[in-house]
């Protein structure tokens, strides 16, 4: 059962003692629990209730603030389920929606109203299988019956986000505990040591490397570079948020709202070139930094960080060369 918007704002001002803060925290409530519907052409989406009322207990009880883990920990065991579901069957095919999923943001299917278990459980099957287990969602209605299927909400999100990082690791033959990676991304976060977290993703993409079914691109890249983030849970990552007369920044890790503390906070032009040749890699870093530039003088929430570094990020082959951008 999910809540509407009109509900979750009734619940929230029983519970808010400063009423200037109302849209402050609904825009944290629905960027972590709005984003489901059930019919394709709705034009309402609900909230986890379970999610909402486990937040507001909290924000009612610790001096109105949100809590630190937006993912309610006495029913995250049900969301640790999400591997096993993947396991489902058929791995391979079932982690390719994964991909499909994460890179492109939806996936398009037929919606299945009741499953033949006379059947092969194949890739329409998975999603759907997802969909009434409530980690993919509705997104719209698409032509020819199929609709569109997208990750609710952020809960989801990191949850999909932290199980590739498990993916990554396996095929690249890298064990990181969780607890390492969170070490290397809190000094990355407080002491601006970023390169041992690079170090890290060079070693997964070496690992990588030789993978038939890998086609290494930027947007690959960025993409295992924003599951080890998921994974470290620290940073609130953001990709490819738009800046006027600038294009697209391709990353950004900002400090999570909810985070009272203040840490370093980045933002990185990635870039990816298939031949290793310096003259080649000194112009794309070039390119790289005044792109990096451009979005700073252009965009007044860069500006506005107190402690903000940009970086260039360019990948040859699986060589990763970093390097800090001043402005």
């Amino acid at each position: 059962m999910g809540f509407t918007e009109k509900e979750v704002k009734q619940l929230l001002n029983l519970v808010l003692r400063d009423k200037s803060k109302e849209n402050e925290v609904m825009q944290e409530l629905k960027h972590w629990y709005n984003g489901y519907k059930f019919y394709p052409y709705s034009q309402e989406q609900l909230y986890n209730s379970d999610m909402v009322l486990y937040a507001l207990r909290h924000f009612q009880n610790y001096d109105q603030t949100l809590p630190m883990r937006m993912l309610d920990p006495n029913i995250m065991p049900d969301y640790g389920k999400l591997k096993q579901m993947f396991e489902v069957i058929n791995v391979k095919k079932n982690r390719e929606v994964l991909q499909e999923v994460l890179e492109n943001s939806f996936i398009t299917a037929e919606l299945i109203y009741q499953f033949n278990m006379e059947r092969d459980f194949g890739k329409k099957e998975f999603i759907n299988f997802l969909y009434y287990l409530g980690n993919l969602t509705l997104s719209k209605g698409a032509d020819m019956g199929l609709v569109d299927f997208k990750i609710p909400n952020q809960v989801i999100a990191e949850l999909y986000w932290q199980y590739y990082a498990t993916v990554l690791q396996e095929y690249a033959g890298v064990e990181t505990e969780t607890y390492e990676l969170q070490k290397i991304v809190y000094k990355m976060a407080t002491e601006g040591k970023y390169q041992p977290f690079f170090a890290l993703i060079e070693q997964v993409l070496e690992g990588l490397s030789n993978r038939d079914f890998i086609q290494f691109n930027e947007k690959y890249v960025k993409m295992v570079i924003i599951a080890y983030m998921e994974l470290a849970n620290l940073f609130y990552v953001q990709s490819e948020r738009e800046v006027k007369n600038a294009g697209y920044i391709d990353l950004e890790l900002h400090k999570k709202p909810q985070n009272r503390g203040s840490h370093i906070e980045y933002a990185m032009e990635i870039k990816y070139v298939k031949k290793a040749n310096k003259t080649l890699l000194v112009q794309i870093q070039q390119q790289a930094r005044e792109q990096l530039v451009k979005y700073y003088l252009n965009d007044s929430v860069l500006q506005n960080k107190p402690q903000l570094m940009l970086l260039t990020v360019v990948i040859v082959k699986s060589k990763v060369y970093v390097q800090r951008v001043e402005v």
